[in-house]
């Protein structure tokens, strides 16, 4: 399955072109307008938990060379970007301080003119991605006060830099601190209540492993599926820098205004709290952390 040409079709995907959803129906891109549910007929990859990060992390992996394959296992120990999908949780878990640099809480919607990107301390997504990059080559790209006695390596910085690009690409990860990016609107699926940000961050990824196995396993996360936009992405890279950074968070703080947050019927922002046919994100996200 073409993942970038699903990301075309869906961007392209208009809302009287998606049927009506039933129980019965598979589980597919889904939308919320107004109360009624959608689905999109052409099928997206979807959001982020560990079985989230594992396929990013796959993609990821799928576009090493063997050389650098080998010096990312032997800098974590032998483990590589699938293997380290659940770290970043355990981070937290251990220092909840750091659960503040997976996310870049918005003031208000951003349609145009970018992502709110400043933040206090630093202690934010893309300032958080800089700092780790930053030390790997060893430039100070920006400043983040670490506790003394919390030890940080190498190996640390890439596992940083592998989930918060992942995290990058989710789109509630950049949502409206007014409602806990998302934490605070509901969306009700098949009976089954979660707030938008769950919704997006876990269990559209589990509806689609236990509605379509078939396709979740079936090789998708290969980065051969986005041959031109990997290779479009590493030339930018070449070009931009970390800059890149502050324009795929523009992209997903454009995507959750025009989309997420936007009911596609009616126009209206929130609090319709509408969720459009999604996109094939995590292939991107995955071939843009082997790019960096």
């Amino acid at each position: 399955f073409d993942l970038w040409r699903a990301r075309r079709t869906a961007k392209r995907c208009s809302f009287g072109r998606c049927a009506r959803m039933t129980l019965r129906s598979r589980a597919g891109t889904l939308a919320i307008a107004g109360g009624a549910l959608y689905v999109c007929s052409a099928p997206c990859a979807l959001a982020w938990d560990k079985d989230g990060h594992e396929a990013i992390g796959m993609t990821a992996m799928s576009a090493l060379e063997l050389n650098a394959t080998a010096e990312v296992k032997h800098l974590m120990g032998g483990r590589d970007a699938v293997d380290i999908a659940a770290w970043a949780h355990k981070v937290n878990k251990k220092h909840p301080w750091t659960i503040g640099l997976h996310f870049q809480a918005q003031s208000g919607l951003k349609c145009k003119g970018g992502a709110e990107l400043s933040c206090p301390d630093n202690k934010c997504l893309v300032k958080a991605l800089k700092y780790f990059y930053g030390r790997l080559i060893h430039k100070d790209l920006v400043s983040i006060s670490w506790p003394e006695g919390m030890k940080l390596t190498d190996a640390d910085c890439v596992k940083y830099l592998i989930n918060l690009i992942g995290d990058l690409h989710q789109p509630m990860h950049l949502g409206l601190a007014a409602d806990e990016m998302g934490r605070n609107l509901t969306v009700m699926f098949r009976g089954k209540k979660s707030s938008l940000y769950d919704f997006w961050d876990r269990e559209l990824t589990q509806l689609t492993i236990q509605g379509s196995p078939g396709f979740w396993w079936g090789g998708w996360t290969h980065v051969k599926r986005s041959h031109v936009e990997y290779h479009r992405d590493g030339e930018n890279w070449k070009r931009d820098g970390v800059v890149s950074f502050d324009k795929w968070a523009e992209e997903s703080a454009k995507y959750l205004c025009d989309n997420v947050y936007t009911n596609p019927i009616s126009g209206r922002t929130r609090p319709d709290g509408a969720l459009p046919c999604n996109i094939a994100i995590k292939a991107e996200s995955g071939a843009r952390v082997a790019i960096v």
